[in-house]
């Protein structure tokens, strides 16, 4: 089915409802470049330096916000003057789609744990609230500044995105093969997005068991109609349904998911060095309650990989506004569950 895919991810009319709709290509497309993504040639260090990217202390230590004290006007007119150049007509202002400044793509990615969604959302209402005020000009150059973020945020996200498409094609063919290190093994890049192919698939069918679960033994009221219906998939409804969806399938499915990624997880080879934020996820799904995590965060974890816990706090925010770029099918139940 990859092979059938159009090279690059584009925008493409339904034949049915004439809705426009994208295709995932065989490539991410950068929307900057207008290219397919382009993973480094320089060697695997450097494509996982692409999959979670950073700036250099000196660039960190200029753009960083003061988290304790910045307020958000002051957020917003900072990443308004990094993202600014000088225009062809001599002024200086937000560069026409989809062109990004350096300035730009280095101050988000300075601040990027504490920006993402939430500064999505902010320069959103700011611009809506604008225009509903009437001041037009206002408006218009909040949208330029609201699409040069999202623009900004599509492009650092473009590798990371690659790598997990990339790791699809190896882990989705494979499902049910338990001979994990013929297709799983790689270079750290890829044996981490192989994980996360394994960890979205494990959250995906664990939330449709549990909607399985409640459909089948839900007796359907008048009071509880809706809720019902509107649980699910909702193709589910179809007359020939292209999914599985019964408890007992989705039950079959969830085991096999749930063995593989453990069996990945236990093997030293695949997983043993992976980045600490991942390790620390994975054991954070298996303690339980917030006081406990953070006493093992803080009095083992953290001393045993000689991190801080301000460091790894960051590197999990990292970590989860680069899934936040990904599709809400499959991996939506994982971000929420990193969330």
């Amino acid at each position: 089915r990859m092979q059938q895919r159009p090279e690059l991810s584009t925008m493409i009319v339904d034949e049915e409802t004439g809705i426009e709709v994208i295709a995932q290509g065989q490539s991410v497309l950068d929307v900057v470049t207008r290219k397919a993504v382009k993973l480094s040639d320089l060697g695997p260090e450097y494509r996982l330096a692409q999959m979670f990217p950073g700036v250099p202390p000196d660039i960190r230590q200029k753009y960083r916000f003061d988290w304790q004290t910045v307020k958000v006007p002051e957020m917003v007119e900072r990443l308004r003057e990094a993202c600014s150049a000088k225009l062809d007509d001599g002024t200086v202002g937000i560069p026409p789609h989809p062109s990004v400044t350096n300035r730009g793509i280095d101050f988000v990615l300075a601040n990027r744990d504490l920006l993402g969604d939430r500064m999505k959302e902010t320069l959103g209402r700011l611009t809506m609230r604008a225009a509903s005020q009437g001041n037009e000009e206002e408006a218009k150059q909040m949208q330029k500044l609201w699409t040069n973020f999202l623009t900004i945020e599509n492009h650092i996200s473009g590798p990371f995105r690659q790598i997990i498409q990339d790791a699809e094609g190896r882990v989705g063919p494979n499902f049910g093969n338990l001979e994990l290190m013929k297709y799983c093994d790689g270079d750290l890049y890829q044996r981490v997005g192989n994980y996360i192919v394994l960890k979205g698939m494990v959250a995906h069918w664990e939330k449709k068991v549990v909607d399985a679960n409640y459909i089948e033994n839900t007796r359907q009221t008048r009071e509880n109609y809706v809720s019902v219906l509107s649980r699910g998939d909702p193709r589910r409804y179809l007359p020939d349904p292209p999914i599985l969806f019964t408890l007992k399938e989705c039950t079959q499915v969830c085991a096999m998911a749930q063995k593989m990624c453990q069996l990945f997880v236990e093997t030293e080879k695949l997983f043993g060095d992976f980045p600490p934020e991942i390790v620390f996820l994975e054991d954070a799904f298996k303690v339980k309650g917030g006081t406990a995590l953070r006493k093992y965060m803080i009095e083992e974890f953290c001393p045993s990989r000689g991190i801080t816990p301000e460091g790894l706090r960051e590197g999990i925010r990292r970590f989860y506004q680069q899934l936040e770029s990904m599709q809400v099918d499959p991996y939506g139940d994982y971000h929420w569950l990193v969330y």
